[in-house]
């Protein structure tokens, strides 16, 4: 079962140059009840011409969730879908 969430990244134009390695983290909606998460990742939506650093990303098993952190470099948004992949118990 696969959980997903879009999110938009804003650029340095709205919030202002980010430090190297600063990072924004970004969540899969959790698994359900009867479901653990065991992997996810995610990916851009639509076109966009920027620079993104991934900084991290690995599931949660604590929030049964998977978790992305990165660092939009570049001076527009991007939107990214964050998704988490489910193995029912």
């Amino acid at each position: 079962m696969l959980v997903q969430q879009d999110f938009t990244v804003p650029g340095t134009a709205a919030r202002g140059p980010a430090p190297a390695g600063q990072r924004i983290v970004l969540k899969s909606p959790p698994c359900p009840a009867d479901s653990r998460i065991i992997s996810g990742g995610y990916f851009q939506v639509g076109s966009w011409d920027g620079t993104l650093q991934k900084i991290d990303s690995y599931p949660s098993f604590e929030e049964n969730l998977y978790l992305v952190g990165v660092n939009n470099t570049s001076p527009t948004a991007v939107t990214l879908r964050v998704y988490g992949v489910c193995l029912p118990t």
